[in-house]
């Protein structure tokens, strides 16, 4: 099986349903499978994450959404250090269009990007009065700065 054409094919998926089934399943393939263990695979997640990121802006349903982010941190937790080579800018500049428990997921990638470059723009979430926001800045400053 090809793991990355899986992957492509769910987020092609037009029937929401089908669409978010196959996410579900992903999300699974993230957490069991080494995704790192040689350079095309590696490079092949960093265009997944990619492709995840750029589907994730466009996505109207919050469920697919959720999935969608939920994968890429399951991505980021199951192959450690591949958050420091993806390129979050796009996330970055669209920080409006997530509501807050999305954004809990956006502070957890780039606190796991060690980008130090994104550390004022996590400190800006400390004194957020969504607690659970000011939480997840937090974490994120700790995997940034550790």
């Amino acid at each position: 099986m090809d793991i990355f054409k899986e992957i492509r094919g769910a987020l092609y998926e037009r029937d929401e349903k089908e669409k978010l089934r196959a996410l579900q399943m992903i999300e699974n393939l993230f957490e069991y499978t080494d995704l790192t263990t040689s350079e095309a695979n590696r490079t092949n997640l960093i265009q997944v994450i990619g492709l995840l990121i750029n589907e994730v802006l466009v996505e109207k349903n919050s469920d697919i959404r959720e999935s969608i982010l939920f994968n890429i941190s399951q991505a980021i937790t199951y192959n450690h250090t591949i958050a420091r080579s993806i390129d979050w800018e796009s996330l970055v500049a669209n920080l409006s269009a997530f509501v807050p428990h999305e954004l809990e997921y956006v502070l957890y990638f780039l606190g796991a990007s060690k980008n130090l470059a994104y550390l004022a723009l996590i400190k800006s979430y400390l004194n957020s009065d969504i607690s659970y926001l000011s939480t997840s800045a937090k974490e994120a400053i700790s995997d940034l700065t550790s």
